[in-house]
């Protein structure tokens, strides 16, 4: 698995969660042709279109975080590449997919993901917002490929500007 989420999930997962989220993800894998799809300890990983993705079961919250790789970290992309992610993630809160960035310190990585809450969805409802997901991460990760560095080889730590903090 490329990352996990799992430090900020509760470990304790609850049976009756644990059953419902095991049954919409068999009910996703039936969807979309991959009838074994389970959830093993609370988590499974699939790959659509060359993108991975892994689905995380958070007992805690009656939800499943999908993720994804969308790009490295890269100490030579300056300010302007950062905003842009945040953009991004406003551009997910903003239309109601939920679809955010984050910053994967481990793994040097930038991972989209989001959050499907499992009260009153099935199988097609996941595959639905899947669908939208792998066509949005695509969209970012081939937009971030291509997104020259900025002041390329010098890093730039100016987040905020000095005169703001005078």
């Amino acid at each position: 698995m490329p990352f996990s989420a799992r430090r900020f999930i509760r470990r304790c997962i609850d049976g009756t969660v644990f059953n419902k989220g095991n049954n919409i993800v068999a009910q996703l894998g039936d969807a979309i042709g991959i009838p074994e799809l389970r959830l093993e300890e609370g988590s499974c990983t699939l790959s659509v279109d060359g993108l991975v993705l892994t689905l995380e079961l958070d007992s805690t919250h009656n939800r499943l975080l999908v993720s994804s790789l969308v790009a490295e970290v890269d100490d030579s992309r300056g300010a302007a590449f950062y905003r842009r992610l945040l953009e991004g993630s406003l551009e997910g809160i903003v239309d109601a997919t939920g679809m955010v960035f984050a910053v994967d310190s481990r793994q040097s990585s930038i991972v989209m993901t989001t959050a499907v809450f499992l009260d009153d969805l099935d199988g097609r409802d996941v595959a639905a917002v899947l669908s939208r997901f792998v066509g949005r991460a695509e969209s970012w990760r081939d937009r971030l490929t291509e997104a020259p560095a900025a002041n390329a080889g010098v890093p730039d730590h100016s987040f905020v500007s000095p005169a703001l903090l005078a």
